[in-house]
């Protein structure tokens, strides 16, 4: 059976074969590894994880901007700081 895992170190999806899974985890090569963790996740589909891939990096990158926007602006009222 094969499934599509997110979070490797050298590809960002990695086709593995597994010999069974649960609702909850897989097994292969003598593992058991959770399906979804803080580091990886496993899919049915290609498409599935690439998905998930994509939702991940468009909420990285939106949170990048909240942080850019937020140092703008202090940077600003830093700068129109006036002693006294």
């Amino acid at each position: 059976m094969i499934k599509y895992k997110t979070g490797g170190y050298n590809e960002l999806i990695q086709k593995i074969t597994i010999d069974r899974e649960t609702e909850t985890s897989v097994f292969f090569k003598g593992r058991i590894e959770r399906k979804i963790t803080n580091y990886h996740c496993y899919f049915d589909t290609f498409d599935e994880a690439k998905n998930y891939l994509i939702k991940e990096k468009e909420k990285e990158i939106e949170w990048a901007q909240i942080v850019l926007d937020r140092g703008k602006k202090e940077l600003l009222e830093i700068n129109n700081l006036k002693e006294g």
